[in-house]
């Protein structure tokens, strides 16, 4: 085997160390001058995760105003920013959309609350939403949508909490809560499924609503209410005399305005269109 030339290698060795110090160099040179340029994050993906959300380029700048300055966009982003806050994933909103749930919202606060500064209520009233019940709302429906910020239950345990009603009722194992008779509450369970308004109401609420407020006649009454009630029979035929029951004595005795819509003979009605059987309900 032919000898090598030792000189030849010890120059190879010798120049080889002498590119890898140049490539060493060149990089970190190159790496400081990105750190300087580009921050913590080099790429743009990051960028946008390490952004602050003050950063008017991410949600606006309805953080950098006071909350009695905010326009209806202001709010919409905040929804948006919370919504962030809580799944770190942007949620689109049509405007127009999300506006008309957030005019609802601020009927509820100005309606319920009319001595209170209106933006400040809206504000919290969104903020509590997310505290308390968006996570039930996403893990029950999956995909979420702005409207249930409205939906009737979750109006009525902020009205209670925001008001600090203690108003409850306790019927032997568990405790169920009377909830606010308001026209903003009422008028959003009647937009809502009948068998809600009358789950949670009973029947002579929600048709004293129906006969004073929208105007119906009383046969039309007892036909919305009677339907409300054979769909929820045929949801759970056993249970359901019970709950109206309840549900109804829940809110009584009434006052002599609801003597014009004679609870005993809707009572009457009610039974001879269902087949409940609803005798003895405490009315007065």
């Amino acid at each position: 085997m032919k000898r090598m030339n030792q000189s030849k290698i010890l120059d190879a060795i010798k120049k080889a160390r002498e590119d890898s110090s140049h490539l060493n160099v060149d990089k970190k040179n190159k790496e400081t001058s990105q750190d300087e340029n580009d921050g913590v994050f080099p790429s743009e993906t990051f960028k946008f995760a390490n952004a602050s959300w003050l950063d008017n380029r991410v949600i606006g700048d309805f953080a950098l105003k006071n909350i009695i300055d905010w326009s209806k966009k202001d709010f919409l982003n905040y929804v948006k920013h919370l919504y962030f806050e809580k799944f770190v994933t942007d949620l689109a909103v049509p405007p127009a959309y999300g506006y008309m749930y957030l005019n609802v919202i601020e009927e509820i606060c100005s309606k319920n609350f009319p001595e209170s500064n209106i933006k400040l209520l809206k504000a919290r009233y969104i903020s509590w939403y997310f505290e308390n019940h968006v996570l039930k709302d996403v893990s029950k429906y999956r995909h979420w949508n702005i409207k249930k910020m409205v939906a009737p239950k979750v109006v009525a345990s902020f009205i209670i909490e925001s008001s600090g009603s203690n108003d409850t009722v306790s019927d032997k194992k568990m405790q169920s809560c009377r909830l606010p008779v308001n026209e903003s509450l009422l008028n959003l369970y009647y937009r809502g499924d009948p068998k809600d308004f009358v789950k949670n109401y009973g029947v002579i609420i929600p048709f004293a609503f129906l006969f004073f407020s929208k105007k119906f006649t009383w046969d039309d009454s007892v036909d919305y209410i009677s339907s409300a009630v054979r769909d929820l029979i045929d949801m759970n035929s056993t249970a359901v005399d019970k709950m109206l029951r309840k549900s109804t004595e829940q809110y009584c005795p009434y006052d002599k305005r609801f003597e014009k819509i004679m609870p005993e003979r809707i009572l009457v009605v009610l039974a001879d269109k269902t087949g409940l059987n609803l005798t003895g309900v405490k009315i007065f």
